[in-house]
Formats: structure tokens, C-alpha cells, sequence
């Protein structure tokens, strides 16, 4: 049960401020590929939450410059 608050919270956390951008994205994902070996739920969450926090900081900084 605590993987899964840890793990609310850290999508909300991303989401809230996308200041680390692709950083948390990638970091997220390495996060996900060491808990499928250590057995932990967390990581995939921070993936998922990372890819669309990278997206739409992405899509924002391009918005700007157009």
C-alpha cells in the first residue's frame, strides 16, 4: 500500500512542477527499468509521469518560439 501512495505523489509532484523536464523523464524510466528487478511499483509511475511532464514542457518551450 505505501508503493502506491509513493506513488500518487510522485505523479502529482512531476506534474505540479515540470522544472526538471527531460531529467525527471529519463530519470523516471531508469527508475522503471530498476524496479522491475528490484520488484517495486514506483518506478513505472515516475516513468509515465516524467514522459507526459517532458511532453508538455516540450510543447510549451516550442509554443514560445513560434
Amino acid at each position: 500500500m505505501g508503493c502506491i501512495c509513493s506513488c500518487i505523489g510522485s505523479i502529482f509532484q512531476l506534474i505540479g512542477d515540470c522544472i526538471m523536464g527531460i531529467v525527471a523523464c529519463i530519470a523516471g524510466c531508469i527508475e522503471w527499468i530498476v524496479s522491475i528487478i528490484t520488484g517495486c511499483c514506483v518506478g513505472i509511475c515516475d516513468c509515465i509521469a516524467g514522459i507526459f511532464c517532458c511532453g508538455r514542457h516540450r510543447r510549451s518551450v516550442r509554443g514560445s518560439k513560434v
